[in-house]
């Protein structure tokens, strides 16, 4: 929370109209790092969190005892599905936001 109040305190006006936050930093070893270190964010948390469906996927699928490449090689279809998902839906993150702000205070 500190450092988005700070960047917003900054870059208040350009934040507005520009949805990417890292362009309006400059150029930087630390702004770099920022990217580097969402980016891996972003990879752990898929795998975190579709992880319970890939299992379900390979009991679906009777492969739960197999070898770790035929279980990864099932589980590309499902990532791909995601994937279409992901590109189909570009404004799911803004309808689960909304969701998750009147839903999550009455949990």
């Amino acid at each position: 929370m500190p450092n988005a109040v700070a960047a917003y305190y900054t870059f208040g006006q350009e934040a507005r109209v520009n949805s990417n936050a890292f362009a309006l930093f400059p150029q930087s070893v630390c702004r770099d790092i920022g990217i580097i270190m969402m980016t891996i964010h972003q990879m752990v948390a898929f795998g975190l969190f579709i992880g319970p469906l890939f299992h379900l996927w390979e009991k679906m699928l009777c492969i739960h005892a197999s070898k770790f490449w035929i279980r990864a090689l099932a589980r590309l279809p499902l990532a791909g599905v995601m994937l279409l998902l992901a590109v189909a839906f570009p404004f799911f993150g803004a309808i689960n936001a909304v969701l998750g702000a009147f839903t999550t205070t009455f949990g």
